[in-house]
């Protein structure tokens, strides 16, 4: 099992981050609600869904905390075989970590 570890400000910097365009439905990541998308011919706004709000992300963090940790700790205290993988950092640092957590040479 592995178990990928970011720190919580992390994960609220980038579910937050995230729109979507009103007309196209196209998801962007580091541009503002607010902005204009002109995707596919057509005009639309970026909009943030109220779950990608940050104080909905912390909620949602402390629902994990309060119900998937304890079923976490439940594994690890049964012998789970669980490696926990440092996931901040580029996509390919992440994929490097995977790949020696599970034993796979490149």
């Amino acid at each position: 099992m592995l178990l990928f570890e970011v720190d919580e400000d992390e994960l609220v910097r980038r579910l937050s981050g995230r729109t979507t365009c009103d007309v196209c439905q196209r998801p962007f990541f580091g541009r503002s609600p607010g902005e204009t998308c002109t995707e596919g011919g057509q005009t639309g706004t970026l909009v943030r869904r109220k779950d990608d709000e940050p104080d909905a992300i912390r909620k949602r963090m402390q629902v994990y905390q309060d119900q998937t940790s304890p079923v976490i700790d439940w594994y690890a205290s049964h012998g789970a075989n669980m490696v926990r993988v440092d996931a901040l950092g580029t996509l390919e640092h992440v994929e490097a970590r995977v790949h020696a957590a599970l034993g796979i040479s490149r």
